[in-house]
């Protein structure tokens, strides 16, 4: 008798013990992450941007300085008074290149984006223009491809002071991009596409793009390799999407027109237009 429960009892341990390990589902990827506001974040951002202005004993802007509100992090800053130089020798670039690094690094929970993931380059005609613009090379532990390539600009008076940062970083995450992507669909994709009539909104690239376009046959397309990251600000969340793009291509008065669209490579579903 005592065997027979020693046996259940070993039985029912090991059922128990399988129960509770995780159910693992292979291939299920999260995209988009989704970064919601919080408030511990929140309070954690406020207390760094308090601790950079009492370094620096400068005043922002209040009209001009935001922040994300779906992060919480910098996304742009004004100064009543400019930080001091924080160049020894500002025509020097290589020393230039390690001073802004060793700054950023400093800050850099200000902006969310770790410094390893930011190109530390400084373009001597940016400097020239009194503006140093750094671009973010990846997201988490690994290289993509952006929509829209995040940035952080520094303004600076002439004497190499920082009076503005505006910063488009995107949050360090961790995406995994799915080796296989068999199943995405790209005939949904341009079927989804034909009989679109999409308006472009005005803006300095627009000069001699037409108005709105309504998408055919006639039109070419290229499918680009691989994904791209996409970053979708709302009020309250951050959505980060890796999205498949289609070039098109098509003439009107005798000039060609391109643009790419970004799909969700689940669904076909158009997340975004890009205009050349």
């Amino acid at each position: 008798m005592k065997k027979v429960i020693f046996i259940l009892a070993i039985t029912f341990f090991i059922s128990c013990e399988k129960s509770l390990q995780p159910i693992i589902t292979q291939n299920i990827q999260e995209n988009p992450i989704v970064i919601y506001y919080d408030e511990e974040k929140e309070k954690y951002v406020r207390s760094e941007w308090d601790k950079f202005l009492t370094y620096y004993q400068t005043v922002p802007d209040p009209s001009k300085t935001y922040f994300w509100k779906s992060t919480s992090y910098i996304m742009q800053a004004y100064f009543k008074e400019n930080l001091p130089q924080i160049f020894s020798n500002p025509n020097d670039d290589s020393l230039s290149e390690i001073e802004l690094f060793q700054f950023y690094s400093k800050w850099k929970e200000l902006f969310g984006c770790d410094e390893n993931n930011i190109e530390f380059k400084i373009d001597r005609n940016e400097v020239q223009t009194f503006f140093i613009k750094l671009k973010q090379k990846r997201t988490g532990n690994a290289f993509y491809e952006f929509v829209s390539q995040p940035f952080i600009k520094f303004g600076l008076t002439e004497n190499m002071q920082i009076k503005s940062i505006i910063s488009t970083l995107i949050p360090d995450v961790e995406i995994e991009i799915p080796q296989n992507s068999d199943w995405i669909n790209i005939s949904k994709m341009i079927k989804n596409t034909i009989g679109l009539e999409y308006k472009f909104y005005p803006d300095f690239s627009s000069i001699y793009f037409p108005q709105k376009h309504l998408f055919s046959e006639s039109d070419t397309y290229q499918v680009k390799d691989g994904f791209e990251i996409f970053a979708d600000y709302s009020e309250n969340s951050l959505s980060i999407y890796y999205l498949k793009g289609i070039e098109y291509f098509w003439y009107k008065n005798n000039f060609e027109y391109k643009c790419t669209i970004y799909y969700y490579p689940a669904t076909a579903e158009i997340i975004h237009i890009k205009k050349w």
